[in-house]
C-alpha cells in the first residue's frame, strides 16, 4: 500500500498468481487411465470366467449324456446276446467313440466277481462318458426277474403222458395232487387227489378228482443235462436210507460236497431206493 498525496491513500492490490505443476495433471490422467484399464481387465476376466464356466458346463452335460448312452449300449448287448455272461469279462471296460466323446461300459458281478457262475445273480452295469476335460460315471443295478415256478412243480407227481396205477398197487399223494397231462388210468388205489385230462379204470381215489384239468408245462428235455453239468458225480454205493444229502452235506459219500446240493448218481443199472424219515 502507498500514499498518493496527503490524506488520500491509494491502495495497490497485488494479485497472487496460482500455478499448477504439469506433473500433477499427468498423475491424475494416469490414475484415471489405470482405473479404466483395471475396469477393462476386470470385464475381460469376467467374460473369460463366464466363457470357461459355460464351456465346462457344456462339456459336463455332453459327458453325462455320453455316460447314459454307454449304459444304453451295454443294455443292448445284454439283451441281444444270450451268452453275454461269457462273452464279456467281469469288470472290463468295453470302449467306443461316438460324436467326439469317448464312451465305455462294463458289467460287474458284485456278489462273487464271476459273471458266468450263476445266471440268476444281479449285476451292476457301469457307463462312462468323457468329453473334453469332463468325465461322468453312471451305473444301474440289473436284477433277474424270478420266473414263476411251473405249475407241475406244485404237484406230488406229474406225467406228460398216461399215469397208471395197476391193480393191487397204490400211490399216496400227500400235500399235493397227482397229475398228468394225459389219461389217468387207475385199477388200484390213489390215496390223495388227482388232476388229469381224462380218467379210465375202476380203481379208487380217496381225494378230489379234477377232470379235465388244464395241461401243465414241463421243463425242456435238456433240463437233466443242465443239472448234471452242475452236479457232483457220486459213485453208486447202495440205497439212500435215512442219509442226508443237501448243499454242503453228503452222508452218502463223505467228503464229496456240492454247494448247490446237486448230485448225480450213476446206478450202473441197479435199483436205487431213497427213503426218508417221516
Amino acid at each position: 500500500m502507498s500514499r498518493a498525496g496527503a490524506g488520500h491513500p491509494v491502495w495497490r492490490v497485488r494479485h497472487r498468481r496460482h500455478t499448477t505443476r504439469p506433473g500433477t495433471i499427468y498423475v491424475a490422467v494416469l490414475g484415471a487411465a489405470t482405473i479404466v484399464m483395471i475396469l477393462g481387465l476386470s470385464g475381460l476376466t469376467a467374460v473369460r470366467i463366464k466363457a470357461r464356466t459355460a464351456n465346462a458346463e457344456g462339456e459336463s452335460k455332453k459327458a453325462h449324456r455320453s455316460a447314459h448312452s454307454a449304459i444304453v449300449q451295454g443294455l443292448f448287448h445284454i439283451q441281444t446276446d444270450s451268452n453275454w455272461r461269457t462273452t464279456f469279462t467281469n469288470g472290463t471296460w468295453v470302449p467306443y467313440t461316438f460324436g467326439g466323446a469317448n464312451l465305455s461300459w462294463k458289467v460287474v458281478d458284485e456278489q462273487d466277481g464271476d459273471l458266468a457262475d450263476d445266471p440268476t445273480e444281479p449285476v451292476r452295469l457301469h457307463g462312462k462318458g468323457e468329453f473334453g476335460s469332463s468325465t461322468q460315471l453312471l451305473s444301474v443295478l440289473l436284477e433277474v426277474t424270478k420266473p414263476q415256478p411251473m405249475d407241475a412243480l406244485r404237484t406230488a407227481v406229474h406225467s406228460a403222458g398216461e399215469l397208471y396205477i395197476k391193480g393191487g398197487k397204490s400211490l399216496t399223494a400227500t400235500g399235493a395232487p397227482a397229475s398228468t397231462n394225459g389219461n389217468f388210468k387207475i385199477d388200484g388205489t390213489l390215496f390223495g387227489s388227482v388232476e388229469a385230462a381224462t380218467q379210465t379204470g375202476g380203481g379208487t381215489v380217496t381225494g378230489t378228482v379234477t377232470i379235465p384239468a388244464p395241461a401243465k408245462n414241463l421243463p425242456a428235455a435238456t433240463v437233466f443235462d443242465d443239472y448234471k453239468a452242475k452236479a457232483t458225480i457220486l459213485p453208486y454205493s447202495g440205497d439212500i436210507d435215512t442219509l442226508v444229502i443237501a448243499p454242503g452235506i453228503n452222508e452218502y459219500i463223505l467228503g464229496q460236497l456240492n454247494p448247490d446240493g446237486v448230485y448225480f448218481i450213476d446206478t450202473v443199472g441197479n435199483d436205487l431206493k431213497i427213503r426218508v424219515l417221516p
